[in-house]
Order: C-alpha cells, then sequence, then structure tokens
C-alpha cells in the first residue's frame, strides 16, 4: 500500500468509458477534484481529457489499508482473515492501559497482519482516556476491519464502511441475537450503547 489511513468492491481501473472513472471518487469531493483540475489547466479539457486525469489522481492515491472499527463482537482469535484483502483483528481490550497486551504479543498480532495485507495499522483501543474526564469511556469498539481499498481517501472509506455494513446486516440476519444481547454494530458512535431492551420493554 503507497499509504494507510485510520478509520473507518474495488472499481476496474479505467478502461477507456469516459464516466467510469467517476465512481472512483465519492460524491462529496468529486465537484471540487473537477474544479482543482481545471484551474491547473491552461485551456478548457475535454470531458475525456479531465476523465482521464482523474483517474490518474485516483490511481495515485491508493490502494489504502483502511480500518473500521466494529462494536459488541468476540472473535476465536486475535485476528481472523476474511478475504486476500480483508481481515478482523482484535482492539486492546483493557479499561486499564497498564495492563494492556505485552509488546510480544502486540508484535505477534501485527505480525500476522503483515503476512496477510502486506501492510499494518496499529490497534485501535476499546476504552478512550480523556484528561478531562475522571473515568475512561468504553466505546464497545471489539474488534476492527482491516480492508485493502482503491480510489481516493473518502471514497475508499466509504467504501469499507459499506463493507462493514452489508457484513454486519448479514450476520445479524443469519444468526439474530438473543432477547438480552446486544447487536453487533459499526464502531462510529462514541460511545455504544451498552444495553439492549427488546420492544416488550420499551417505553
Amino acid at each position: 500500500m503507497k499509504s494507510s489511513i485510520f478509520f473507518g468492491s474495488a472499481y476496474e481501473p479505467y478502461a477507456g468509458s469516459t464516466l467510469s472513472c467517476f465512481a472512483r471518487y465519492h460524491e462529496n469531493i468529486l465537484a471540487s477534484s473537477i474544479v482543482g483540475e481545471l484551474l491547473d489547466s491552461d485551456s478548457v479539457p475535454s470531458l475525456r481529457e479531465l476523465a482521464e486525469r482523474l483517474d490518474a489522481r485516483a490511481s495515485d492515491a491508493g490502494p489504502w489499508l483502511v480500518s473500521t472499527p466494529l462494536a459488541n463482537i468476540t472473535l476465536p482469535e486475535l485476528v481472523v482473515p476474511l478475504t486476500a484483502d480483508a481481515l478482523l483483528q482484535v482492539t486492546h481490550p483493557e479499561r486499564d492501559r497498564t495492563q494492556w497486551d505485552s509488546k510480544e504479543q502486540d508484535a505477534d498480532i501485527e505480525l500476522e497482519v503483515i503476512r496477510h495485507l502486506k501492510d499494518r495499522l496499529p490497534r485501535a483501543t476499546r476504552w478512550l482516556h480523556f484528561s478531562t474526564e475522571p473515568d475512561p469511556i468504553d466505546t464497545r469498539r471489539t474488534v476492527a476491519l482491516l480492508s485493502v481499498e482503491e480510489g481516493t481517501v473518502a471514497l475508499a472509506t466509504a467504501k469499507a464502511r459499506s463493507k462493514a455494513h452489508y457484513a454486519l446486516a448479514v450476520w445479524t440476519t443469519v444468526h439474530p441475537p438473543d432477547e438480552f444481547e446486544i447487536v453487533a454494530d459499526s464502531g462510529l458512535w462514541v460511545p455504544q450503547p451498552f444495553i439492549h431492551a427488546p420492544p416488550a420493554l420499551q417505553g
């Protein structure tokens, strides 16, 4: 990977279709990217020329290794490979930072990630510590989905999160939670809820 980003289906490279490269950009930044290309041009480019420039910019931006936090999930192993370009990795679970995994175990986990994805990211932590708060905050983020994504930064993170949401939807449909079991979720909100009340108990 050329670079890595923390938190968070590859598109085929541009192969002649004028509009195919626009799908490699997140819609929120596509307009600003087009404006940037126009400002850098001495003359007004054609649509094909503009598409080729945007495609080259997107190709130069990746691939990226994206970490998408997941909440309320327990893994049987510290690292669980999923596909050739994705795996699940446990976060630091301890409330007290002094009790985190040993450096040796941390190194073993990172080496396993490198063997599978050819790159690494620092392990995320479940508990957040703030100088203004007396107690750490439980984010419920127990697992991180590490995936290799193509395209720009914004599109890479959006695709990684979409994959996580799809996987969680299938997971909870195939294996729905018990009555008081916490539902697996993406850990994009902090803190995550830690109590699940079935509909019969909701006011």
